[in-house]
């Protein structure tokens, strides 16, 4: 008497193996450029801050809240003002360098 194998229903239908849990290419693509746009955002943010946590070491940037707006000062002289501290502190880093 031999042996027989019975498939599972994936690979009965040919789904099966390892093939099956890979991700189409169009998502490839997609995620692959998700993680560089992270990682570019990530090294933009870390040179932002380290910018500032130098200036705010060196005393050489000012905040105020006021108006529901923040006013950013950097060596005495008002660089910008936005909505929100985090684009506040960008605009004042791109206006200042």
């Amino acid at each position: 008497m031999s042996k027989r194998s019975v498939a599972t229903p994936r690979e009965a239908i040919g789904t099966g193996g390892d093939d099956s849990m890979r991700e189409p290419d169009f998502l490839q693509g997609f995620e692959r450029r998700r993680r560089e746009a992270s990682a570019a955002a990530n090294a933009e943010d870390a040179e932002l801050w380290r910018w500032f946590s130098a200036h705010v070491e060196d005393r050489r940037i000012r905040w105020l809240h006021t108006d529901n707006k923040w006013l950013v000062t950097v060596n005495h002289k008002h660089v910008a003002t936005d909505e929100t501290f985090d684009e506040a502190i960008r605009a004042a880093q791109y206006k200042s360098t």
